[in-house]
C-alpha cells in the first residue's frame, strides 16, 4: 500500500525511474527506506520527509469521517459543500485522498483533495446537478476502513470470533448423516463458537453473528436472500445465478457469502455427498471471495461483491 500512494503521488514515470535509480545506486548494497526516499526526491524534486515519516515510522492509520454533505443553487450553479474529518486518537496525517462526484445527468469527475489537520471543510461549483460524492471509492488511501467497506468473504466467516449457527435442511434418517458430517466438518474450521441445528427447528437468529444455510430447500434461505438485497445474486428452483451466470445446482457446488446489519449470511449448496463433504476442505482455500463455483474438483467462477454501502459515500 505505501509503494501504491507513493506511485500515486509521483506518477508512473518517476516512479519506476526512481526505482531503477535505487536499484542501481545499492545493488549488492545494504539500503534502507531512507536511500528510497533520496531516490525519489532527487528525480521528482518533492519533499518527501513527511510522507516517509506517517507511513514508514509512524503507527496506526487515519480514520475518515464524511458529514454535512448539502448542495444548493447559488448563481445558477449547484454548490456541493462537505466536511471531511480525521477521527483516530493519533497524530493527524497530511492526506491526499481521491474523490468522485457523480451528476443527475450520468457524468463523473474524479480529483485529489488534501487533508492535513482534523477537521477541513470543501466547496465546489457545477452546472451540473449532482447525484454522489465518494471518498477514496477504490481504497487507494491507506486507512481504517469501516465494516461496510469490507466485502463478506470466506475468511471472514470462517474467522468469526462470535456466535456461529448452521442451519441444515430437514432430510430423511439416511441422509442426516452426511449432512452432519459436513458440519462437522465446518464447525471444526471454525474461531469462535458454534451451533447446529436443523431448519424445522425454531431459532432466534439475533443471538448469532453469522448464518449458514445448507441447501436449496431450507426453510432458513430466505433470511440469505433478503440480506443479499441489490447485490448480482439470486436463487430460484434449483438454479443460482451470479454476476450475470447462470448455474444448475444438480450439477454445480456453489457458496456466497453476503451481510446485513453487522451479521453475515452463507449459503452452500453441492449435487452430491461426495462433493458436499470436498466443499468443506475446499472453501477455507479461497479466504478473500465472496461466493465460489466449482464444477464437481474445478472452481469455475470466483469473485468479491463490490462494496455498495459506504459511510464515505453520500447519495442526493
Amino acid at each position: 500500500m505505501f509503494f501504491h500512494m507513493l506511485r500515486q503521488l509521483v506518477g508512473d514515470t518517476l516512479f519506476y525511474r526512481s526505482l531503477q535509480d535505487f536499484y542501481k545506486s545499492h545493488l549488492y548494497r545494504k539500503a534502507s527506506f531512507a536511500d528510497i526516499r533520496r531516490a525519489f526526491e532527487k528525480n521528482s524534486g518533492l519533499d518527501l520527509r513527511i510522507f516517509f515519516q506517517q507511513w514508514v515510522q509512524e503507527k496506526g492509520a487515519p480514520t475518515l469521517r464524511l458529514q454535512n454533505v448539502r448542495q444548493s443553487l447559488f448563481q445558477k450553479k449547484y454548490r456541493l459543500q462537505w466536511t471531511l474529518l480525521q477521527t483516530q486518537s493519533s497524530p493527524f496525517y497530511t492526506l491526499l485522498i481521491p474523490i468522485v462526484i457523480e451528476f443527475k445527468n450520468g457524468d463523473t469527475i474524479s480529483e485529489v483533495i488534501s487533508l492535513s489537520q482534523n477537521k477541513q471543510s470543501y466547496l465546489r461549483l457545477f452546472t451540473n446537478e449532482v447525484d454522489s460524492i465518494s471518498i477514496d471509492p477504490q481504497f487507494d488511501l491507506f486507512r481504517k476502513l469501516y465494516e461496510e467497506e469490507i466485502p463478506p468473504s470466506v475468511s471472514k466467516v470462517f474467522g468469526e470470533t462470535d456466535r456461529t449457527v448452521i442451519v441444515l435442511p430437514t432430510v430423511s434418517a439416511q441422509e442426516r448423516a452426511d449432512l452432519e458430517m459436513w458440519a462437522l466438518s465446518i464447525q471444526k474450521q471454525l474461531q469462535g463458537p458454534s451451533k447446529i441445528v436443523w431448519d424445522d427447528e425454531s431459532l432466534d437468529l439475533k443471538k448469532f453473528k453469522s448464518v449458514w444455510v445448507l441447501g436449496i430447500r431450507n426453510s432458513y434461505l430466505q433470511h440469505f436472500t433478503q440480506a443479499s438485497g441489490a447485490l448480482p445474486i439470486s436463487l430460484q428452483s434449483d438454479r443460482i445465478e451470479v454476476s450475470g451466470q447462470k448455474f444448475d445446482l444438480s450439477k454445480y457446488s456453489a457458496f456466497a457469502t453476503v451481510h446485513q446489519n453487522q451479521m453475515s449470511y452463507t449459503f452452500v449448496s453441492a449435487p452430491s455427498k461426495t462433493t458436499l463433504l470436498r466443499s468443506a476442505q475446499k472453501i477455507p482455500h479461497y479466504g478473500k471471495f465472496s461466493y465460489l463455483i466449482f464444477k464437481e474438483e474445478a472452481n469455475i467462477l470466483k469473485g468479491e461483491w463490490t462494496v455498495l454501502d459506504s459511510p464515505l459515500r453520500f447519495s442526493f
